[in-house]
């Protein structure tokens, strides 16, 4: 069973507080990863998405995607078409909180999806 919890775990409670409004209005979950030794692994549900991320700090983090994309041309078109505006402002907040980590884990995962994922996020800080 899952240990972690949001006043014992600074990783679970970053998450709560960056996607608390998306978990209310029931577009995402965060759930515990259960098979975790370190019980300190997450995942962040939503219909069409799935977001990976463990240990503090981060250190692993990648995203998957229920529709694959064709090929690496498609992946920000993929991504924007899955990810929502809260969900990019969501996982920009949580980065910026988190110094920076969770981009850098995305683009380090050896996953190119997740990389374009980092991009995008680091552009949205740009952005702002």
């Amino acid at each position: 069973m899952p240990t972690l919890h949001a006043n014992e775990h600074p990783l679970l409670g970053a998450l709560q507080d960056a996607f608390g409004d998306l978990v209310d209005e029931g577009a995402v979950d965060i759930v515990t990863v259960e098979d975790d030794a370190e019980q300190d692994a997450c995942e962040v549900q939503a219909d069409e998405w799935t977001l990976f991320i463990e240990g503090w700090p981060v250190h692993n983090a990648w995203i998957a995607l229920d529709s694959d994309p064709e090929g690496p041309e498609a992946f920000r078109t993929s991504l924007e078409a899955a990810l929502g505006e809260g969900d990019i402002a969501a996982l920009t907040g949580l980065n910026r909180t988190l110094n920076g980590d969770v981009t850098r884990a995305l683009a380090e995962s050896g996953d190119e999806l997740s990389a374009a994922l980092a991009s995008m996020i680091d552009a949205d800080v740009e952005d702002a």
